[in-house]
């Protein structure tokens, strides 16, 4: 079994940590805030400011925390994938990622190579200049 998780390629991605991770960041893109003075009340606690604040940095932590594990599981997954499109398909690659699960990248939505660049040339200064007549 660890033999499997070690051999793992690393362009693969994990569709069931991608959705996670994407469930987990909309869930810390909900204002779950909003409820806390609900929440003190169903708990019953007093409603005090002083409960109101505790359980409001706790909801907030919480939430905070569900927010990063979701952007390392994408991040973790997709990372190496995006590298290798044009900032214009990311959104499209990844989407086509996360919903069919498939890594397969088309040859369109790659990023294109740049020229190697001719460095025999060197640059000339203003000071080394030579005129010609």
């Amino acid at each position: 079994m660890v033999d499997k998780i070690i051999a793992k390629k690393p362009d693969t991605v994990s569709l069931f940590r991608l959705r996670l991770g994407v469930v987990f960041i909309m869930f810390w893109w909900i204002p779950v805030y909003l409820a806390v003075p609900g929440i003190v009340s169903g708990l019953g606690l007093s409603n005090s400011a002083h409960a109101t604040q505790a359980v409001l940095i706790i909801v907030i932590t919480v939430q905070t925390i569900f927010g990063v594990i979701g952007f390392l599981l994408v991040g973790k997954s997709l990372g190496s994938n995006l590298k290798k499109v044009s900032p214009r398909k990311a959104p499209k690659v990844f989407w086509r990622m996360l919903w069919s699960g498939t890594t397969e990248i088309p040859d369109s939505d790659l990023r294109k190579k740049k020229p190697a660049k001719d460095n025999s040339k060197k640059p000339r200064h203003f000071w080394n200049h030579k005129q010609t007549k």
